[in-house]
């Protein structure tokens, strides 16, 4: 059974599109969750291979609810909130939690649920050369559904209407999939993300004092990788409590600095900040890059302890139209 396998990512496009031979499903505003069961153990990995089944006690009865003795999935955790959406805010507070007590009280608090989206290994087979609409039919025959434990729902064809569903309900977006696709250990344009609202992940490079009735700090300075380059990208003052203020403060004490990070051009242009190791990666949601490379109008998701400050490159959108016949192409679409 392979152990360690590095998830499959999309890329993302600029619409919808509807095409016979794909399959749309909801894209999950929750973790990147990969499980490796063997002989009635279990294990969980974030995507950059971080084990994390302990902070999720609700899926410790997995291998019971899996029917094989050997099993690779993938899938994503969500945390419902009283809306029944999912919230990443919400989720943050199980990140780098290692005291039981403190979990045991999120367990009662919160409701989890796994959707579990594509099976890589099965008993002795390996799946991933396998096409996605093969790998699905297996999938659901294993899987004994519950509360915190689902197959993600999909739908063949129509992705538009999903993606307006998708926008009724203030979800992130849709993902498509060609039927055909293998499972690649890679960013490939067989998978496709489609946002209802943009969104990014940025390097937290610094923070500026707080003003007026603003406690700990007044907004943070973000940084995203240009190639070899490291170039700020404006800042985010919006999108915050006060828990999170000081939650954000405290992690950010031992991480200051006296050198920036980024080019000394670019500081002296920022002002007064308080700079930072690039350690700390956040997501934020915005209506559009500016001409200077900054993000116009964002506002603070969340921090994400699963990704990696050199993943942060900016991601801009391709043409639907190209990026779908360069994954058919690859293929053939022979889906059998």
């Amino acid at each position: 059974m392979p152990h360690e396998i590095e998830p499959m990512k999309a890329v993302l496009v600029d619409e919808p599109f509807d095409r016979a031979g794909w399959i749309f499903e909801d894209k999950y505003d929750g973790i990147r969750a990969l499980s490796y069961l063997r002989d009635g153990k279990l294990e969980i990995l974030s995507r950059n291979q971080k084990p994390m089944a302990m902070r999720y006690p609700e899926l410790k009865e997995m291998p019971k609810w899996v029917k094989a003795k050997e099993a690779v999935l993938d899938g994503e955790i969500i945390v419902v909130n009283q809306k029944g959406t999912a919230s990443f805010q919400d989720l943050q507070s199980r990140f780098g939690v290692t005291n039981l007590t403190a979990i045991e009280k999120l367990v009662k608090s919160q409701k989890i649920i796994y959707y579990v989206f594509d099976l890589l290994y099965c008993d002795g087979y390996d799946l991933m050369p396998a096409s996605l609409l093969n790998r699905k039919p297996v999938l659901a025959s294993i899987l004994r559904e519950n509360e915190v434990f689902k197959m993600a729902p999909y739908t063949e064809r129509q992705g538009t209407k999903l993606f307006r569903t998708a926008e009724r309900q203030h979800l992130e977006g849709i993902m498509a999939k060609n039927g055909a696709s293998r499972y690649e250990q890679r960013r490939s344009n067989e998978w496709l993300k489609i946002k209802t609202t943009m969104r990014q992940e940025a390097v937290i490079v610094g923070y500026t004092e707080p003003h007026g009735s603003r406690e700990y700090f007044g907004a943070l300075e973000l940084a995203l990788y240009n190639g070899h380059e490291f170039v700020s990208a404006g800042r985010v003052g919006t999108g915050f409590d006060r828990k999170l203020l000081k939650e954000l403060f405290d992690k950010m004490q031992p991480l200051k600095t006296l050198e920036p990070p980024i080019a000394a051009s670019q500081a002296r242009s920022r002002g007064a900040v308080v700079w930072l190791k690039p350690k700390l990666v956040c997501e934020v949601k915005f209506t559009e890059m500016t001409k200077e490379g900054s993000f116009r109008h964002p506002a603070f998701v969340g921090l994400r302890s699963d990704k990696k400050p050199k993943e942060c490159t900016l991601e801009r959108s391709k043409e639907v139209k190209y990026t779908v016949s360069e994954a058919e192409r690859k293929t053939g679409l022979n889906v059998k």
